[in-house]
């Protein structure tokens, strides 16, 4: 899966960029941590580049990547876990009441 970040900025846009969380934050901090005050080159999703000032970045966050494909999988094995944790708390709670019922009598 490729591994995106979006950048949201002071103004509010954002951008979502093919690169790492970790490499975004290590292009624009120095080593203690605080912004570099300069402009950085990204390339966007979409493949174009941008230049993005580093004083104006909010937020840095990893995002899911929007291939359809990826996407769908992820999304199918989740659907899967959930059926599967719902199918076992269901037999639990029936196994719960049947021995609670037995215990009532």
């Amino acid at each position: 899966m490729m591994e995106l970040t979006k950048i949201t900025l002071t103004s509010g846009a954002t951008y979502i960029v093919n690169h790492t969380p970790e490499d975004v934050y290590q292009r624009v901090t120095h080593s203690d941590g605080k912004p570099k005050n300069h402009i950085h080159l990204f390339t966007l999703e979409n493949g174009s580049e941008m230049y993005i000032n580093a004083t104006y970045i909010l937020s840095i966050e990893k995002v899911r990547s929007h291939n359809r494909e990826e996407t769908i999988r992820d999304d199918m094995t989740e659907n899967a876990e959930d059926r599967n944790r719902v199918e076992a708390n269901v037999k639990a709670a029936k196994e719960f009441k049947e021995d609670l019922d037995g215990n009532m009598e």
